[in-house]
């Protein structure tokens, strides 16, 4: 079962690295599918090591997010949106447990690095208000779920898995920035999907295999 398991792990990492040069197309049914399937695999790798049913149930909504966020227009950012939001409830349950706020108050680099990652999340939110429009509400409170996990993991002591939530803080955050600040005829849409994707399968890979290995 191990080979099954190291086979659907590398060919996750290989269509996920694949994926980028789809970053630049249209959306549609195949960039849809390309999209989804390196999160799936994932899923269905950590099902079959058997991972944490947190894990399990984040990566599927993340799986679903991709699917609606592979397509442009409100409803589809908005089911995107609230599928990411419960995705990162998800690992934040995850995270609960062996969480210890402790280690943060008690680590002057943790502590450093904890007021740094709420004071980005707070300036880009307030940055984004006005462009945002009717949708601040919810940028603001997916930020304050996104830090939220973030924080969780760095004060679980776990390093690969506070990595794995800081690239996901970080796609999240470009992604924002492309989405509601940069025009789509502009040059820096481009390296921008590039930079959301690149950093998001990173956390999503990281994530996996660290927790999985964590749990067993």
């Amino acid at each position: 079962m191990q080979i099954v398991e190291w086979a659907v792990l590398g060919l996750a990492l290989l269509l996920g690295i694949s994926y980028l040069r789809l970053t630049g197309d249209p959306p549609g049914p195949r960039r849809t599918l390309f999209k989804v399937l390196p999160i799936a695999l994932l899923l269905l790798y950590a099902l079959l090591a058997g991972g944490p049913a947190w894990l399990l149930a984040a990566l599927a909504l993340s799986a679903l997010g991709d699917a609606c966020l592979a397509y442009e227009g409100e409803a589809a950012f908005l089911s995107g949106l609230v599928s990411f939001l419960m995705a990162h409830v998800a690992y934040c349950l995850l995270f609960f447990a062996p969480a210890d706020s402790s280690l943060i108050s008690g680590e002057p680099w943790r502590l450093a690095v904890a007021l740094f990652l709420v004071a980005a999340t707070t300036a880009l939110v307030i940055v984004l208000w006005r462009p945002a429009g009717k949708l601040a509400p919810a940028v603001a409170l997916y930020g304050a779920t996104i830090v939220s996990m973030a924080l969780l993991a760095l004060s679980t002591g776990l390093t690969i898995p506070f990595i794995g939530a800081a690239l996901f803080l970080g796609s999240d955050m470009l992604l924002s920035l492309q989405t509601f600040l940069v025009a789509k005829g502009s040059r820096w849409r481009r390296p921008l999907s590039l930079g959301v994707w690149t950093t998001y399968f990173a956390a999503q890979f990281l994530l996996t295999v660290s927790l999985v290995s964590f749990a067993g």
